[in-house]
């Protein structure tokens, strides 16, 4: 990171988590991220590993993203 990123505040927290048939708390995991103060920009990226279960439908239907 370049050092006047860090004076001009310009950082960037990227979240990366990975899910597998996870459907029941995912909305309640994103919630806790987005609520979250770290300071400065954030983004979260959903890594899905192949579910079989509604989490495709769930996160495009409730912009969890």
């Amino acid at each position: 990171m370049k050092s006047d990123q860090v004076a001009s505040g310009a950082m960037k927290l990227s979240i990366v988590m990975p899910v597998y048939n996870d459907a029941e708390t995912l909305e309640a995991i994103t919630a806790r991220v987005w609520a979250s103060d770290p300071g400065m920009e954030k983004e979260l990226i959903i890594v899905d590993d192949g579910s079989t279960d509604d989490r495709p439908e769930l996160v495009g239907h409730r912009n969890l993203l």
